[in-house]
């Protein structure tokens, strides 16, 4: 009777995950058909003066690179001013800016005290033009970038502009898996745009205006998350954050499971701190459909995340528990196992009901990402190469469970209340 009970509480808290992400499909797809864009209009050729903020910590392999895609921007070069800000390096990184400021022109300078909200804050001290982006120093911006994002500045209200952020040149399958999953976010990121709803200011190349900025005290620590902390800063003073859908940005993302682990995890756990932080927004009218629909949803993620993994494993933990045992009743005989196995099928007795809900969301999930890459202007021949295949497996299976395992992590640094540092994710 015991087995029977805990196995339909199973096939509960799984059909509740089902109907949550039916029903975050169909919502995303409906704001996507029904919502139509504010046309506002932009200042064609508008091209005011911004300032490059490149806060680095440990950027010797990549930080020439970085600055050589802003030197090569296709913007007006007197409007143009970079700086470089060490966050105190301990490997070559320093060297390597004083060489390259004898190339370029940039203002370097040096933050002792650790923390990329510190590094930033010392940028903006020295920043007097109307607009600055923080660039990553391990993100290639195009050359275009840049000025197509600031024309998305054509309403005083608009308080922050955020790039297309994709891999660079993803090399194994869990880049590529990346690679896909930034596509996936910037297309909801373009979609929560739509509604005012854009909860993240990501550090490769998000461009601010300088004054909104200031007023608003500058950037804090936002437990290792302070572009995310920034931007529910700007929504909680009601200014708007738009996602361009022409401005492209490279950045590097892990490439060894445990770079990637702690990335995840630090981001993770920030959302979570930063949601508690800003808990005023959970299911607040004034915020609208930010605080009513999005802010919830964002902290609900982590929850059903959590629960389906450990509802999964449990399930799977719990069948090969039972058949190790009738195996061990046995002593092991495969060999009878395999010569008395019979395939059995029964059409009335099969489960319909979940092959269906499940084709559904899958196919659902297939046409977001068709239109991730549509978006994104990313080449969709990709659905006709075998080799992708696996991308897509790793995806749906392999990397679920790993995401499962990383919110696993964070729920249990909320309980024991650990922290994190600003280190190296790309390892």
């Amino acid at each position: 009777m015991a087995i029977a009970i805990d196995e339909q509480i199973a096939k509960v808290i799984i059909w509740i995950l089902y109907f949550v992400g039916l029903y975050f499909s169909l919502f995303w797809f409906s704001v996507l058909i029904f919502e139509k864009d504010k046309n506002e209009k932009k200042k064609e050729g508008y091209t005011p003066k911004i300032t490059i903020i490149l806060p680095m910590w440990n950027e010797q392999d990549s930080v020439e690179q970085t600055l050589e895609s802003v030197y090569n921007l296709n913007y007006p070069k007197n409007k143009l001013k970079v700086i470089c800000v060490d966050n105190n390096s301990n490997d070559n990184t320093p060297k390597i800016l004083k060489r390259l400021n004898k190339k370029w022109d940039f203002l370097h300078l040096t933050e002792k005290k650790q923390g990329k909200h510190n590094a930033m804050n010392l940028g903006l001290k020295h920043t007097n033009s109307p607009f600055f982006a923080c660039l990553d120093a391990d993100s290639f911006v195009e050359p275009d970038s840049v000025k197509n994002m600031i024309l998305e500045f054509n309403n005083e209200n608009v308080g922050a502009v955020t790039p297309i952020m994709k891999v660079s040149k993803p090399e194994n399958i869990l880049q590529r898996v990346q690679w896909l999953e930034y596509l996936m976010n910037i297309f909801y990121k373009y979609i929560m745009g739509k509604l005012d709803c854009i909860h993240v200011t990501p550090g490769p190349l998000s461009i601010y205006r300088t004054d909104v900025v200031n007023k608003l005290g500058g950037f804090k620590k936002g437990h290792l998350t302070e572009d995310l902390e920034m931007a529910l800063r700007l929504q909680d003073n009601d200014y708007k954050i738009k996602q361009s859908l022409d401005g492209f940005v490279y950045t590097i993302s892990p490439m060894k499971l445990k770079g990637f682990i702690a990335q995840r995890t630090r981001w993770y756990h920030g959302t979570f701190l930063n949601i508690k932080d800003y808990k005023h927004f959970l299911f607040n009218k004034r915020y609208e459909e930010f605080g009513i629909f999005h802010i919830p949803m964002v902290a609900l993620t982590g929850i059903l995340s959590i629960i389906g993994i450990l509802t999964l494993s449990y399930l799977f933990i719990k069948e090969m528990y039972f058949d190790i045992k009738r195996m061990h009743m046995t002593h092991f005989d495969f060999a009878t196992y395999i010569s008395n196995y019979k395939f059995e099928f029964d059409l009335l007795s099969f489960d319909w009901m979940t092959l269906f809900t499940s084709s559904v969301l899958m196919l659902l999930i297939f046409i977001i990402i068709y239109l991730s890459f549509v978006g994104t202007k990313e080449r969709t021949n990709i659905f006709k190469n075998i080799k992708y295949f696996f991308m897509f497996l790793y995806y749906f299976v392999v990397y679920r469970f790993l995401m499962g395992y990383i919110w696993i992590k964070v729920g249990w640094r909320l309980l024991t209340k650990h922290g994190g540092s600003w280190a190296k994710d790309n390892n």
